[in-house]
Protein backbone atom coordinates (compact mmCIF):
# COMPACT_ATOMS: atom_id res chain seq x y z
CA UNK A 1 0.00 0.00 0.00
CA UNK A 2 1.11 3.40 -0.98
CA UNK A 3 1.89 6.42 1.32
CA UNK A 4 -0.78 8.43 -0.25
CA UNK A 5 -3.75 5.86 0.00
CA UNK A 6 -2.62 5.43 4.12
CA UNK A 7 -3.11 9.17 4.58
CA UNK A 8 -5.91 9.17 2.69
CA UNK A 9 -7.38 6.51 4.55
CA UNK A 10 -6.33 7.88 7.91
CA UNK A 11 -7.32 11.81 7.13
CA UNK A 12 -11.06 9.94 6.28
CA UNK A 13 -10.86 7.96 9.39
CA UNK A 14 -9.85 10.88 11.54
CA UNK A 15 -12.97 13.05 9.43
CA UNK A 16 -15.44 10.38 10.52
CA UNK A 17 -14.75 9.85 14.33
CA UNK A 18 -14.47 14.19 14.80
CA UNK A 19 -18.00 13.52 13.97
CA UNK A 20 -18.81 11.59 17.17
CA UNK A 21 -20.06 14.43 19.96
CA UNK A 22 -22.80 16.69 20.02
CA UNK A 23 -23.01 19.56 21.80
CA UNK A 24 -25.99 19.66 24.54
CA UNK A 25 -27.60 22.87 26.56
CA UNK A 26 -26.77 22.06 30.57
CA UNK A 27 -29.66 23.76 32.76
CA UNK A 28 -29.37 23.43 35.92
CA UNK A 29 -25.94 22.61 35.19
CA UNK A 30 -24.24 19.18 36.47
CA UNK A 31 -20.71 20.08 35.08
CA UNK A 32 -17.98 18.71 37.06
CA UNK A 33 -14.64 19.97 37.08
CA UNK A 34 -12.75 19.76 33.96
CA UNK A 35 -15.64 19.31 31.70
CA UNK A 36 -15.00 21.88 28.37
CA UNK A 37 -17.96 23.88 28.46
CA UNK A 38 -19.27 26.92 25.96
CA UNK A 39 -20.75 30.04 28.30
CA UNK A 40 -23.08 31.74 25.89
CA UNK A 41 -24.59 35.20 27.24
CA UNK A 42 -27.84 36.51 25.47
CA UNK A 43 -26.63 39.90 26.51
CA UNK A 44 -23.08 40.89 26.54
CA UNK A 45 -21.48 40.98 29.76
CA UNK A 46 -18.66 42.55 31.63
CA UNK A 47 -16.28 40.17 33.40
CA UNK A 48 -14.34 41.10 36.15
CA UNK A 49 -11.23 39.29 36.49
CA UNK A 50 -7.46 39.40 38.94
CA UNK A 51 -4.62 40.71 37.36
CA UNK A 52 -2.19 40.98 39.73
CA UNK A 53 -3.73 41.13 42.41
CA UNK A 54 -5.77 44.03 40.89
CA UNK A 55 -9.31 43.82 40.10
CA UNK A 56 -10.17 44.26 36.16
CA UNK A 57 -12.47 43.43 33.32
CA UNK A 58 -13.35 43.32 30.16
CA UNK A 59 -16.98 44.31 28.35
CA UNK A 60 -19.24 43.17 26.06
CA UNK A 61 -18.08 39.51 26.62
CA UNK A 62 -20.83 37.37 24.80
CA UNK A 63 -18.85 33.46 25.01
CA UNK A 64 -16.49 32.24 27.02
CA UNK A 65 -14.94 28.85 26.16
CA UNK A 66 -12.91 26.52 28.68
CA UNK A 67 -12.94 23.38 30.64
CA UNK A 68 -14.65 24.02 34.29
CA UNK A 69 -12.63 24.77 37.51
CA UNK A 70 -15.30 24.55 39.78
CA UNK A 71 -19.15 25.10 40.12
CA UNK A 72 -21.04 26.13 43.21
CA UNK A 73 -24.62 26.94 43.45
CA UNK A 74 -24.94 29.37 40.78
CA UNK A 75 -21.25 30.14 40.30
CA UNK A 76 -19.42 28.85 37.46
CA UNK A 77 -15.11 29.30 37.22
CA UNK A 78 -13.85 28.83 33.69
CA UNK A 79 -10.30 28.56 32.47
CA UNK A 80 -10.84 30.55 29.92
CA UNK A 81 -9.17 29.26 26.26
CA UNK A 82 -11.37 31.40 23.96
CA UNK A 83 -13.45 34.42 24.34
CA UNK A 84 -15.67 36.25 22.37
CA UNK A 85 -16.29 39.88 22.34
CA UNK A 86 -18.94 42.16 20.57
CA UNK A 87 -16.18 45.02 20.53
CA UNK A 88 -13.71 42.74 18.68
CA UNK A 89 -11.31 43.74 21.48
CA UNK A 90 -7.84 41.93 21.58
CA UNK A 91 -8.44 38.63 23.91
CA UNK A 92 -7.50 39.36 27.42
CA UNK A 93 -9.26 36.43 29.25
CA UNK A 94 -7.34 33.74 27.45
CA UNK A 95 -5.62 31.84 30.01
CA UNK A 96 -7.26 33.27 33.37
CA UNK A 97 -10.06 31.76 35.82
CA UNK A 98 -12.94 33.51 35.55
CA UNK A 99 -16.04 33.34 37.64
CA UNK A 100 -19.33 33.57 36.30
CA UNK A 101 -22.89 34.15 37.48
CA UNK A 102 -24.60 31.47 35.87
CA UNK A 103 -29.00 32.64 34.96
CA UNK A 104 -31.84 32.48 32.97
CA UNK A 105 -30.22 34.48 30.42
CA UNK A 106 -26.72 32.08 30.44
CA UNK A 107 -26.56 29.25 28.02
CA UNK A 108 -23.89 26.48 29.09
CA UNK A 109 -23.35 23.98 26.67
CA UNK A 110 -20.86 21.04 26.99
CA UNK A 111 -19.34 18.20 24.67
CA UNK A 112 -20.44 15.22 24.81
CA UNK A 113 -19.67 11.66 22.56
CA UNK A 114 -22.65 10.58 20.91
CA UNK A 115 -22.71 6.85 21.00
CA UNK A 116 -24.59 5.74 18.05
CA UNK A 117 -22.48 7.98 15.98
CA UNK A 118 -19.27 6.63 17.43
CA UNK A 119 -20.43 3.05 16.61
CA UNK A 120 -21.33 3.61 13.20
CA UNK A 121 -17.83 5.52 13.12
CA UNK A 122 -16.39 2.02 14.12
CA UNK A 123 -18.19 -0.03 11.95
CA UNK A 124 -17.69 2.09 8.91
CA UNK A 125 -13.90 1.92 10.27
CA UNK A 126 -13.93 -2.25 9.97
CA UNK A 127 -16.06 -2.55 6.52
CA UNK A 128 -12.56 0.15 5.51
CA UNK A 129 -10.07 -1.97 6.56
CA UNK A 130 -12.16 -5.43 5.34
CA UNK A 131 -12.42 -3.94 1.86
CA UNK A 132 -9.18 -2.87 1.62
CA UNK A 133 -7.68 -6.28 2.69
CA UNK A 134 -9.68 -7.96 0.33
CA UNK A 135 -8.99 -5.27 -2.69
CA UNK A 136 -5.07 -6.03 -1.57
CA UNK A 137 -5.07 -9.24 -1.67
CA UNK A 138 -6.30 -10.09 -5.32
Amino acid sequence: MSKSTRVRRLGFLALSLTGCTRNVQVWPPPATSGTAVIVHFNDPRVIVFDNAGKPDSVAGVKELRGPVISLQHDTLVVRVLKERNVFGDTPRLTGREVSVLLDQSTALIASEADGWKFAYGLLAGAVLIFVGIVVSGS
